[in-house]
């Protein structure tokens, strides 16, 4: 199962979406120790980008995600 995965070439995109995500993240927490509304606005931009790719890449988890109400 996990040699499928590695090479399945979605699991490559979506491991570097989440690379990607994780670290804009982080710069994003190291840089902003004073939360204004600019801020807020960029972190919801890159959560929003996070969800959407998790969503193409993994659409039956997500929806059952969701229906779950997790």
């Amino acid at each position: 199962m996990v040699l499928i995965f590695h090479s399945f070439k979605g699991f490559s995109d979506l491991r570097q979406t989440f690379r990607k995500t994780l670290g804009r993240l982080l710069d994003f927490f190291r840089s902003e120790s004073d939360f204004s509304e600019d801020s807020w606005k960029t972190l919801r931009r890159i959560l929003e980008d996070f969800r959407k790719s998790f969503e193409v890449f993994c659409p039956k988890w997500y929806k059952g995600m969701m229906s779950s109400g997790v």
